[in-house]
């Protein structure tokens, strides 16, 4: 496959990956299967960052120097999603679980294949037993067992690198792996979201860190990439998808854009305040303070809306569940993504990074 090809599949990716994270922000989840991109979305970001590892060390001539901006690049991504994190409400921001696949895994981009499945091995069941063994410990870290689990994180970012060492040029590996990873998320569909039954090691609920969420996240991210590395080898089918590539080429100012807009979209004059300026939690009541401390201390998703739920009981009275926050139409969900389609377009047209990633070139071309 022509590089140009492979670069705009890998854009293509990015781009539903985009689009999928700001679904789960502001969707409606109002369709059968909608609860598929549900940790999904992210995992295939993340993979996608282990891609541009690859791609990055592989036309590299001074390793030493790539490894070095991979860093900063890292370090650089983090800055963003700290802040990010500290001046809006609504995302768990992935841009630091992003930033340790960049920080970390520069070195591992130039193993032997067998040495990367081994890597891959340890992290994706090794790591859910260390976070086991660490809680039978009576410790406890956001880092190993948050929203974004380190070592998963790792593990797709490891997957993104084998994906750049195996599918990139090969068709028919690419329709297997399509096929295989899609029936395999099919076939889990109906316990991935089944809070009912969860078993921490093997878990397969969506940001467990469980070896079946990793298992089944990698799977759906590979068989993404293929179907859209296959979908832009014929050039009129990537001019055809020429805006959804634009938004993918540009994913970290989009992203940026989506967090801090998502606030104001989902019902209020800024994050966290109301219009009398008091502070509330989007559209409900609850304290910013509050809902800082059940962020700290809420170890995933569900004990977060455990911890709304209860407060809610509390102050206002029994609460319908999934009712806190969800938007009543996908308008906000279509103004994002259109909208972002739209800028990325017309950004291309006179430039050729986003606005972020431009950014980050012109410190690490100074580096």
């Amino acid at each position: 496959m022509h590089i140009e090809n492979r670069i705009h599949g890998i854009d293509l990716a990015r781009g539903l990956a985009i689009i999928g994270m700001v679904y789960v922000h502001l969707g409606r989840y109002d369709f059968p299967g909608s609860q598929i991109f549900s940790g999904y979305a992210s995992a295939l970001f993340a993979t996608l960052a282990g891609v541009s590892v690859a791609l990055m060390m592989s036309r590299a001539e001074d390793l030493r120097l790539a490894r070095y901006r991979l860093v900063l690049r890292g370090v650089i991504i983090m800055a963003i999603g700290v802040v990010l994190s500290a001046i809006q409400m609504p995302v768990v921001v992935v841009l630091t679980a992003i930033a340790w696949i960049l920080m970390l895994l520069g070195p591992v981009a130039g193993w032997r294949l067998r040495n990367l499945f081994l890597l891959e091995g340890a992290l994706v069941f090794g790591g859910p037993a260390l976070v086991l063994l660490v809680h039978t410990l009576g410790y406890g870290s956001d880092l190993l067992d948050g929203t974004y689990p380190l070592l998963a994180w790792l593990a797709y970012g490891t997957a993104g690198i084998i994906i750049h060492r195996t599918l990139l040029d090969n068709h028919r590996r690419q329709a297997l792996v399509a096929v295989v990873g899609f029936a395999l998320v099919a076939g889990t569909y109906p316990w991935r979201y089944d809070h009912t039954v969860d078993l921490p090691y093997v878990s397969l609920m969506p940001h467990s860190g469980g070896v079946g969420d990793v298992v089944c996240s990698i799977a759906w991210s590979a068989a993404v990439v293929s179907v859209c590395l296959l979908v832009a080898t014929p050039d009129w089918s990537s001019q055809l998808l020429y805006p959804l590539r634009a938004l993918g080429s540009m994913a970290l100012s989009i992203y940026i854009v989506h967090v801090i807009t998502a606030g104001w979209l989902l019902g209020g004059v800024a994050p966290g305040l109301d219009s009398a300026g008091e502070e509330t939690y989007s559209e409900g009541p609850m304290p910013w303070e509050d809902y800082q401390s059940a962020v700290a201390e809420a170890k995933g998703f569900d004990e977060l809306y455990e911890a709304e739920n209860q407060w809610w009981e509390k102050h206002q009275g029994p609460v319908d569940p999934g009712a806190i926050d969800e938007p009543s139409t996908n308008w906000a969900f279509w103004a994002t993504v259109l909208g972002g389609m739209f800028f990325a377009t017309a950004w291309k047209t006179k430039f050729r990074r986003g606005p972020a990633e431009a950014a980050i070139a012109k410190v690490l071309a100074k580096a």
